[in-house]
């Protein structure tokens, strides 16, 4: 299994995050997306101290989700047919484990979609945090952010294949066979007041620079991305915890199915669907009799004997 992760400005959890990804892949890919706050120093230490990390550089573009494609190229010699390709974000942590999970996958199928438990910073959690914001931020991010809900799903693995075309982006083009069992993962995509108004920085400077923002957030507040810098504007995500499920500790996490996107059909099973509707169409009466009517006429002389003696 091989991670591939994009990182900026991810300083308060990055470390985390991968540290816990490292125990379960077997190399992890990293682009740094240009950090100012010390995210790629950190990263930098972390592979020197964990050797299936690996920095593969420095980009200074504005983010686009097919530099994940160019991470790929750069990487795909590590791969061989069979192998697990992760798109691995910096702010996550998985509640099943990858390897028995994708073990279990049959061999038919060569994508895995994830349910993102997404854990939001709420009213309580600003009341903890304006109590004593030097001791709430000192805790370990599972442990101060608790109330989630399972507001996304995505795909998460592909399968490699030598002969897969993934160039420019955000996945190989092709219609992949995706599994129908989910993996889930912890998302922390807000987690303090100084990192939700980064993140918001960041964002309107991809707005800014013509780039489409794709957001899916929950909560009619989500939709408004603030354009114009306000010191304030992260308090519009803070989320209400009587809307969320609260994180006990353990991995028996809440799945909201009516807020998750359904799953692709199955590639196979919609071929053999289409296969069967041909079938049932080309038995019609009248469709049978048009075909025939479409059909060349035989060559003058000999076009029934010769069709004869081809069945003999």
């Amino acid at each position: 299994m091989f991670g591939l992760c994009i990182v900026r400005d991810e300083a308060d959890i990055v470390g985390e995050a991968l540290s816990h990804a490292a125990e379960r892949l077997d190399r992890i890919f990293v682009l740094d997306n240009g950090s100012t706050d010390g995210s790629y120093e950190i990263v930098r230490e972390l592979a020197e101290l964990l050797p299936n990390v690996e920095v593969v550089g420095r980009s200074h573009e504005p983010f686009r989700d097919s530099l994940r494609s160019d991470l790929f190229q750069r990487c795909r010699h590590a791969a061989t047919d069979g192998d697990w390709w992760c798109r691995l974000d910096a702010d996550e942590l998985y509640v099943d484990e990858p390897r028995a999970f994708l073990a279990a996958v049959p061999p038919r199928y060569d994508a895995v979609f994830a349910t993102h438990f997404i854990f939001y910073f709420t009213d309580k959690d600003l009341e903890d945090y304006e109590r004593d914001p030097t001791a709430w931020l000192a805790t370990p991010v599972t442990e101060r952010l608790r109330w989630y809900r399972s507001a996304w799903a995505e795909l998460r693995f592909v399968r490699h294949d030598r002969r897969m075309r993934w160039i420019g982006t955000p996945w190989p083009d092709r219609l992949p066979r995706v599994h129908r069992e989910r993996i889930g993962l912890r998302h922390y995509r807000y987690r303090s007041p100084q990192q939700i108004e980064r993140r918001l920085g960041i964002r309107r400077q991809i707005f800014k620079s013509g780039r489409p923002v794709f957001k899916h957030d929950f909560g009619p507040w989500s939709l408004f991305l603030p354009t114009e810098d306000d010191a304030s504007a992260w308090r519009e995500r803070i989320a209400r915890s009587s809307e969320c499920d609260f994180d006990t500790g353990t991995n028996e996490l809440v799945v909201r199915q009516d807020l998750l996107r359904p799953l692709p059909p199955d590639a196979s099973d919609l071929r053999v669907a289409l296969s069967s509707v041909r079938r049932r169409v080309q038995r019609l009466p009248g469709v049978r009799a048009a075909v025939r009517r479409m059909r060349p006429p035989s060559a003058a002389g000999g076009g029934v004997a010769e069709a004869s003696s081809r069945r003999r």
